[in-house]
C-alpha cells in the first residue's frame, strides 16, 4: 500500500474513522529532511469523525533503511510536548467521537536515504483493537549532507 491508497471499511456497528494529516518542517512539502547524524521529526493531527474507540498509533517505513530503534512516536499536548516518552512500539490512546489529538514522530536514520518519495516513506497507521486500520498518513523521508 503506497501513496495512492484508499482504505474502506463497512460495518453494521459504529467504528472509529480518523482523518490524519501530517506536517513537516518548512517548506512543509511533505518531506522530512534529516541532516546526516541528526534526528528529524514531523507532526500529525487527527480528527475522529467516527465512534469513540481505543486505538494504537504506529510508525513504519518503506525504505528498509530505518530498523527498529530509529523511529519513535509520542502523543502530544496543545503545545506539541510529548505526554509520555517517545516509544518504538506505538502509542495506545482513546479518541472520542469528534475528538482530535496530535502526535510527534522522531526519525534517526543510521544510513543515507536518497530522495525517492515513492519508495522512501514513513507511514503512521492508526489501528483499532482488532488491528484494523482506521486512519493513515505518510511523509517522504530523505537525508541531507
Amino acid at each position: 500500500m503506497g501513496i495512492n491508497t484508499l482504505l474502506l471499511s463497512v460495518s453494521s456497528v459504529p467504528l472509529p474513522d480518523l482523518i490524519a494529516v501530517s506536517a513537516t518542517a518548512p517548506p512543509n512539502d511533505g518531506v522530512v529532511r534529516i541532516a546526516k547524524g541528526s534526528v528529524g521529526a514531523f507532526a500529525i493531527a487527527t480528527k475522529n469523525i467516527g465512534a469513540t474507540s481505543s486505538l494504537v498509533a504506529e510508525v513504519s517505513d518503506t525504505s528498509g533503511k530505518l530498523p527498529r530503534g530509529t523511529l519513535a512516536i509520542c502523543q502530544t499536548d496543545s503545545e506539541a510536548q510529548c505526554l509520555a516518552p517517545p516509544t518504538f512500539d506505538g502509542v495506545q490512546f482513546t479518541l472520542a467521537k469528534d475528538g482530535s489529538t496530535t502526535f510527534s514522530v522522531f526519525v534517526a536514520p543510521r544510513s543515507e536515504i536518497p530522495f525517492d518519495p515513492e519508495h522512501n516513506r514513513l507511514f503512521v497507521n492508526f489501528r483499532d483493537i482488532l488491528g484494523i486500520s482506521r486512519g493513515r498518513t505518510s511523509v517522504a523521508v530523505m537525508t541531507t549532507r
